[in-house]
């Protein structure tokens, strides 16, 4: 083996060392650039992208500019104008600081900037490939700047390999911009994707208006408004009411002095602010600013920008609790727990006790209630089922519109009337997907859907598995889907909640390209989706069932592949032979 010295690496290594930890990917890119628009006063940003950032990113703004003689420094490596001093890293103030975005850009890139300041009659231009000049003159332009990146990673080309499909780039993209339309919701911004406008945000006076433009007006209508103010800090923005939750953290948004930030400290704070207000599985919508001074925030952390070190993270964490904590318990939010109907969801296994259990009526007329609901139809003459599971099974009725009663032999057989028809959907939806033979019904009036505008855009850039699913969506503006056809299997199009918890799974496709679990992953997200759509097509926990519907359910529950269980693992039938029923009641 030779002997290996020490020796300084070239500038053109350097300079894509250095890309590699700043550039991760196209996101990365429309960051530095939307911040760096930011930080110079932009009030109006346009956007362009095409196929997820990797052949083109445009970013033109209409703020300060940069003055010509200036404009080769800012592709220099720690050149910047945002501080000056190592003591200016405690007092930060803008979105960018290290001077590394621009080089680290055109290193990896052919990158072209177009740049004029107010007091100037015309704009420089300067474009550099691969960190290497190629042109450098003037051109007319208005005053702002004008970014040009394409062919990402072109000369890297180990780099590109690792970049994700197209819809995936872009839903980064999308994740990013949203984040910074939120935290600075008086600059307007428009996006247009592979020359589609995704949308166009006009400027806001106030945040809940922009929160509109980016979610629709289901979400607005759950807003709390949080506000808590103490020496060093502010903690304001909304946060959702208990009723508005959601299946995925995506809606939770975290602003320190307007830098979007990642924290499991603020994270576990939300969680102990909501205690027990919510089911499991369930998260609210939350868009938080703390405003803090600068010397207590470390945002130097990480060279992404993405986390930050507080000076007292137990403080912080207590008073984000309580901020939460306090907005949730005013008068009027939160309403009283004993009353179902009032709104509040209530646990699970208090939600569903049977209604006959909650009466304030006189005994007699109690009883009468209690038998009325107990038997919603009794055969006069049962009917006898043959099954190859279960033998041959005489249906006794359905008890509180909730249970099938049949016998078989010395047994008795209680039979979950949901959980039996989940399983029966769950298999026929699957097979029927494996088969290519699921049915899509064609909507008579198509469905208009509020539906934020992330998750929209996720739909719209899975619409081949959409359509592959029987779904028909489509783009009917910024936050509006139209549904034009739904897998038949559903007869109804659902909730918008359905729909969100599918976007939940499909977001989980995001980032599996060439990773060994890519089918796995792809497989559990499939099958989550099919438990999504059988809960939505099965019968009802309540609903009232004919003998025929109630014969049809157990004939086709004991042609499944597993008759026992939902597809959540939940029971679907009881077995009460004569022996344990004469020891229940004390009979030898």
């Amino acid at each position: 083996m030779s002997e290996k010295h020490i020796q300084v690496l070239p500038e053109e290594v350097i300079n894509k060392i250095s890309a590699g930890e700043v550039i991760e990917r196209p996101a990365s890119v429309v960051k530095e650039l939307l911040e760096n628009s930011l930080d110079a006063g932009a009030a109006a940003i346009d956007l362009e992208i095409k196929n997820g950032g990797k052949k083109l990113i445009r970013v033109a703004d209409n703020g300060r500019g940069i003055p010509a003689p200036e404009v080769p420094l800012a592709f220099q490596r720690h050149a910047t104008s945002k501080i000056a001093a190592f003591n200016d890293l405690d007092i930060l103030d803008t979105l960018g600081f290290r001077g590394e975005a621009l080089p680290s850009i055109a290193a990896v890139s052919k990158t072209t900037m177009v740049t004029r300041t107010a007091d100037s009659v015309s704009a420089a231009k300067l474009v550099i490939q691969g960190g290497k000049v190629l042109t450098k003159g003037e051109e007319g332009a208005k005053p702002g700047t004008t970014v040009l990146v394409e062919n990402l990673f072109a000369n890297t080309p180990a780099r590109l390999k690792f970049m994700k499909s197209d819809a995936t780039e872009f839903s980064h993209i999308l994740n990013l911009v949203t984040e910074l339309a939120i935290a600075n919701f008086k600059v307007a911004f428009t996006l247009v994707n592979n020359d589609r406008k995704v949308f166009k945000l006009a400027p806001a006076q106030k945040l809940e208006e922009r929160l509109y433009d980016l979610f629709g007006q289901d979400i607005q209508k759950q807003l709390l408004p949080i506000n808590l103010d103490q020496k060093f800090i502010s903690i304001t923005g909304y946060i959702t009411a208990p009723a508005a939750d959601l299946s995925g953290r995506n809606q939770q948004y975290f602003f320190v002095n307007k830098r979007t930030i990642r924290h499991r400290l603020l994270n576990h704070a939300l969680t102990t602010g909501y205690d027990n207000l919510l089911p499991a599985g369930k998260y609210p919508a939350v868009f938080i600013f703390f405003s803090i001074n600068p010397e207590l925030v470390d945002v130097n952390v990480h060279p992404a920008k993405r986390e930050v070190r507080f000076s007292n993270e137990g403080a912080i964490h207590d008073l984000t609790a309580k901020a939460i904590r306090d907005t949730l318990h005013q008068p009027g939010v939160i309403r009283e727990m004993k009353d179902p109907a009032s709104g509040y969801r209530l646990p699970l296994d208090q939600h569903s006790i049977p209604a006959m259990l909650h009466t304030d009526t006189a005994p007699e007329q109690t009883l009468l209630s209690v038998q009325e609901q107990m038997f919603l139809y009794k055969a006069q003459t049962p009917e006898t089922i043959k099954t190859a599971a279960f033998g041959d099974l005489k249906i006794l009725g359905q008890a509180d519109n909730a249970y099938i009663v049949a016998s078989s032999g010395n047994e008795l057989m209680i039979i979950d009337q949901h959980a039996a028809s989940e399983r029966i959907m769950y298999e026929k939806f699957k097979q029927e997907f494996e088969q290519k033979t699921i049915q899509s019904q064609k909507l008579l009036i198509p469905i208009t859907l509020e539906i934020d505008l992330p998750s929209k855009n996720l739909l719209l850039a899975h619409g081949d598995l959409m359509s592959q699913l029987g779904w028909e969506v489509e783009d009917f503006g910024p936050t509006t889907l139209l549904i034009r056809a739904l897998p038949a299997i559903l007869e109804k199009a659902g909730d918008r909640q359905f729909i969100l918890d599918i976007v939940q799974e499909l977001s989980r496709l995001q980032d599996i390209k060439d990773t060994p679990a890519r089918s796995e992953i792809r497989q559990t997200v499939l099958d989550n989706i099919f438990k999504l759509s059988a809960c939505h097509a099965a019968v009802r926990f309540g609903d009232e069932l004919q003998p025929s519907q109630v014969s049809t359910i157990i004939s086709a529950l004991t042609s499944t592949n597993n008759p026992y269980t939902c597809p959540h693992g939940r029971p679907t039938l009881i077995k009460l032979s004569r022996a344990e029923l004469n020891k229940r009641f004390e009979r030898t």
